[in-house]
């Protein structure tokens, strides 16, 4: 690990998977909110849990819960930072990972879910966010 560095990033985990797509549908939704962001001081370890989730059309909800992991190094750059900057700042290192396995799972015949690169550094994503596309006239 690279002690000089703020933090290292440990990776995350799948913690939960609820997929519904029986029928066919196109997206309804797609939501992302951060559930919470915990420092163990014993460990020097920050967990950060967010779901993702996504709807189609006469489909239930599908939720992804994903936990990632840092290893804090610089404790004055942690603190120097507000719990908004704070999340955002882990959650951008772990959004890749999120729209890669959301596209795993529902790449099948019908297509898959195409999640955008986008830019929530100034979402507050404990709220969280929802996107709906606009409808065809």
């Amino acid at each position: 690990m690279n002690q000089n560095a703020p933090f290292d990033f440990l990776g995350y985990k799948l913690l939960k998977a609820d997929i519904h797509r029986e029928q066919d549908g196109g997206v309804e939704l797609i939501s992302i909110r951060v559930v919470q962001g915990i420092l163990d001081e014993k460990t020097n370890i920050f967990s950060l849990d967010v779901t993702f989730s996504f709807k189609y059309l006469n489909n239930s909800p599908s939720h992804l819960f994903f936990r990632g992991a840092y290893r804090i190094n610089q404790y004055d750059w942690y603190h120097s930072l507000n719990e908004l900057q704070r999340i955002n700042q882990f959650f951008q290192m772990l959004f890749p990972y999120i729209r890669t396995l959301a596209e795993q799972f529902t790449d099948d015949i019908r297509g898959w879910l195409i999640v955008p690169i986008i830019d929530l550094s100034q979402v507050n994503l404990q709220v969280g966010i929802t996107f709906k596309p606009n409808p065809k006239n």
